[in-house]
């Protein structure tokens, strides 16, 4: 696992959120505080190109697939030029597309949204 990330506080408070929300309602656990960079074997490679999905949330689809892995803890440098690419809205849809995609939770709320919906107009 990474060392500390020093981040913006909310960047960083809604990562803990999302993995703790994540590992509660998605069958698929993925691991906190690991970073996207990875070294597979060609058979995960080939596997992972079998996945026909527009919008990839790799974090998940990494974990998904079954193979083994293994964690290599290092400590990460600061960033000497630029920031990281993703703001608050494209982390969210990213967020949102990865439980979206790996869990019926969000379906199943708004079953029970709906069925509550029917009972109360029948009952009107």
């Amino acid at each position: 696992m990474l060392k500390e990330i020093k981040a913006p506080f909310l960047k960083k408070n809604t990562a803990v959120v999302f993995y703790w929300l994540w590992n509660k309602v998605a069958d698929t656990q993925i691991p906190v505080n690991v970073g996207d960079y990875r070294l597979l074997d060609k058979k995960v490679v080939l596997v992972l190109r079998q996945i026909r999905e527009k919008n990839r949330f790799m974090k998940g689809i990494f974990a998904w697939v079954g193979f083994k892995s293994a964690v290599i803890e290092f400590e990460r440098p600061e960033r000497l030029a630029n920031t990281s690419s993703f703001n608050f809205i494209e982390l969210y849809k990213l967020a949102l597309d990865g439980i979206l995609a790996f869990t019926f939770t969000p379906l199943k709320i708004w079953m029970y949204i709906g069925f509550i919906i029917s009972i109360s107009s029948f009952l009107q």
